[in-house]
């Protein structure tokens, strides 16, 4: 049915696709250990049309003390801000600015959509691509500044929130607290 030719073109296929798309699993799958912490699959989803996007990342803290994460910079936005959600009196979850998030001893934060805690780049210097790594740094209160790499995912898609979330007051300069 089929000739030689094309059996061993599809057999070599077979066993070239996994190795060729393997570094793309990996990469999406990264981990950065940094003394005490692991940040499990630092990831950075800029929305299409936007010039803000968010970044999640699970810190595992294997430390006997807590760390607070009061600050962050990337040469890739004009500046970083730590936010958190909140559900408003009308039932809308909106996002605000927070001067710190905490790190718990032997324990973890899940900067994660859905709400609660993430990182916003505001001010995004260039357009970004799906797989491309984009540096961030974290100032830690306790450990000083730390630097990873997080992926770009999700070009173009909105983080999964049970309420539209209010990106457009990530682009004003005072935040309610």
């Amino acid at each position: 049915m089929y000739s030689n030719k094309f059996k061993k073109y599809l057999l070599a296929l077979a066993f070239l696709c996994p190795i060729i798309f393997l570094p793309l699993n990996i990469l999406k799958a990264h981990e950065i250990v940094i003394d005490i912490f692991t940040f499990e699959h630092p990831w950075v989803n800029v929305l299409s049309g936007s010039s803000n996007a968010a970044m999640y990342v699970k810190i595992i803290n294997k430390g006997d003390l807590a760390d607070h994460i009061i600050g962050a910079s990337s040469p890739a936005a004009d500046r970083l801000e730590l936010h958190s959600h909140f559900i408003d009196d009308s039932g809308v979850s909106r996002m605000r600015h927070v001067m710190a998030i905490d790190i718990p001893p032997k324990g973890f934060v899940d900067l994660a959509p859905g709400g609660g805690n993430h990182i916003m780049l505001i001010g995004l210097k260039g357009p970004f691509f799906d797989g491309e790594l984009i540096p961030i740094s974290l100032t830690l209160k306790n450990s000083g500044i730390l630097t990873i790499d997080a992926v770009v995912e999700s070009v173009g898609l909105k983080p999964k929130l049970s309420e539209e979330s209010d990106v457009s007051d990530a682009n004003k300069s005072h935040h309610k607290h």
